[in-house]
């Protein structure tokens, strides 16, 4: 019988049954292994979704805690935003703004950045509702189906700006 998530259960290995115990063994260490050098094994295929969703959230939390840039977008957002408070053009500012204008165009940036890692906190979080809030509320399947298309549809719109 093909166990779910954990490499090593308690319950697989027993007095009662030495020889199975040893080939459960042998097995959970292949998977070890797999998980080593392909990062997954054969436990993980057969629960992929919640393989994704234990993992993203922690790696897009590391990826924020490490990024040191933004995706373009965010920054031509917050221009956008501040419009009115460019003393040129947008095209001008976008041009030579960290030269002409350094204070307006360092506070552009550090909201910029700010956008993006709080962007990559609600995909992580929205991940993370998709995996355990179906255990937590009554209608909580439904909840769960939003939080993780909302999740899905957020990576795919950022997932060529996450090679920084």
């Amino acid at each position: 019988m093909q166990h779910k998530g954990s490499v090593f259960y308690d319950f697989d290995f027993s007095i009662k049954r030495p020889l199975y115990s040893i080939r459960q063994l042998f097995r959970d260490l292949k998977c070890c292994l797999d998980r080593i050098r392909k990062g997954y094994c054969v436990k993980d295929l057969w629960e992929i979704d919640t393989w994704f969703l234990g993992i993203m959230p922690e790696m897009l939390e590391e990826f924020d805690r490490r990024k040191n840039s933004y995706p373009n977008a965010f920054f031509k957002q917050c221009v956008q935003k501040h419009e009115k408070e460019l003393p040129v053009s947008r095209e001008k500012f976008l041009i030579s703004g960290a030269w002409d204008f350094p204070e307006l165009y360092e506070k552009m940036d550090t909201e910029a950045y700010e956008a993006w890692g709080s962007t990559l906190m609600e995909m992580a979080d929205l991940m993370r509702k998709a995996w355990c809030a179906g255990w937590k509320f009554g209608d909580g399947w439904e909840y769960r189906l939003q939080c993780q298309k909302k999740a899905l549809e957020m990576f795919q719109t950022y997932f060529n700006d996450l090679w920084d």
